[in-house]
């Protein structure tokens, strides 16, 4: 039987990393044979907006919606 490997994806606020202004850049995590790589998006964020369980920003208002939607 071969040996599959799939990839995954997540989108993640990668808090590993502090900015000048205290945010933490948005980046999609690829998961491929226990490797993982990290690709920056151009969007920061802080813990406080993000929703860590759905990858995406918390609340209704504007601003997150529209980050949400890229």
């Amino acid at each position: 039987m071969a040996n599959l490997l799939t990839a995954k994806s997540k989108i993640v606020l990668y808090t590993s990393k502090t900015l000048k202004d205290g945010s933490h850049p948005v980046v999609l995590r690829i998961t491929y044979d226990r490797k993982r790589k990290y690709y920056t998006l151009g969007v920061t964020g802080s813990p406080d907006r993000w929703n860590r369980d759905a990858g995406r920003f918390k609340g209704n208002n504007k601003n997150n919606k529209k980050l949400n939607k890229f």
